[in-house]
């Protein structure tokens, strides 16, 4: 799959700003750097596969599904904590 510059620059940015949303946040996304950084990069690439490309919606998705994600792990743990 070739990628324009544009689109790929489109890309870094949507992970820039998810990153940094993130980083910023930690109580919220309690993730190391580098594992926030390898889970970004596998939304958005979800993402833009599914012909997204706007950089905005494409780092307020991953960031939304990032944060349904360690909700839901966290639902689970704290379930297994009474069982």
């Amino acid at each position: 799959m070739t990628v324009e510059p544009e689109t790929m620059q489109g890309f870094l940015t949507a992970f820039k700003l998810a990153l940094s949303y993130v980083t910023k946040r930690p109580s919220e996304f309690p993730l190391s750097p580098h594992a926030a950084q390898e889970e970004l990069i596998l939304l958005i690439s979800r993402l833009a596969k599914l012909g997204e490309d706007n950089p905005v919606i494409l780092a307020d998705i991953a960031i939304s599904q990032m944060r349904k994600r360690l909700a839901s792990a966290k639902s689970h743990n704290d379930r297994s904590n009474f069982e």
